[in-house]
């Protein structure tokens, strides 16, 4: 987990991101994009 602009977020091993939005009081995931290469694709 890190802190960016001082709300927490996650990234997960397949680049997954999950932000929470304390406004709203919920959580965002983000799927990771198929254009990004994967560090176990070879």
């Amino acid at each position: 987990m890190t802190w960016l602009e001082r709300r927490p977020v996650v990234e997960l091993d397949d680049g997954t991101l999950i932000r929470y939005d304390p406004a709203s009081d919920t959580a965002h995931v983000s799927e990771p994009s198929e254009s990004e290469p994967d560090d176990d694709d070879f």
